[in-house]
């Protein structure tokens, strides 16, 4: 921002790409004693490197759904999950007379949440099956929001699968009992 300034100091420049430097090595040092500290428990190390093999699914998500979860013991079924994160639509009704269209609540953790909006924004765009399924519910007239909320849906009902199953993700998976 600072190099689109008419007057920018060089002075004020290089303190901020040094504030820069250090912030990155800060994160980068958080990040390494994260994954030190799930190598070492045999618990957790297995579920995530389970969860790491879904595309566009990164560890900042991961490490959330694992305090979230208090270490992938509370809320592993995926409804229960998303209720808990505010994810999932619930109806208006009041009586006979007033019907408005569902709306999820937000009222879980609002950083996992974004995080989960964020993974389905990237399986929109980089996923062949779910930018198909996008841009069909667009077609037909849904918000995008609306859809990207039911990506966010289907990707944390993937990701209790894989923690259930203990297996890898498998691109090319069909379920012989749809939901």
């Amino acid at each position: 921002m600072l190099l689109r300034k008419q007057h920018a100091d060089p002075a004020l420049l290089t303190m901020y790409e040094e504030m820069i430097q250090e912030a990155a090595a800060r994160i980068a040092a958080i990040d390494a004693q994260m994954d030190a500290l799930i190598a070492m428990n045999p618990r957790l190390k297995q579920p995530v490197e389970c969860l790491l093999t879904m595309p566009s699914i990164g560890r900042l998500l991961i490490i959330n759904l694992l305090v979230v979860t208090e270490g992938f013991t509370r809320h592993v079924d995926a409804r229960e999950l998303a209720s808990y994160l505010g994810i999932c639509p619930f109806p208006y009704e009041s009586g006979v007379s007033v019907r408005r269209r569902p709306q999820a609540d937000g009222a879980g953790p609002a950083r996992v949440r974004k995080l989960l909006y964020l993974a389905a924004m990237r399986l929109r765009t980089h996923h062949p099956e779910m930018r198909a399924y996008y841009e069909r519910k667009t077609a037909a007239g849904k918000s995008g929001r609306l859809v990207l909320n039911n990506l966010a849906n289907r990707t944390l009902r993937v990701m209790c699968g894989l923690l259930t199953a203990g297996q890898p993700y498998a691109p090319h998976y069909h379920s012989p009992k749809p939901c």
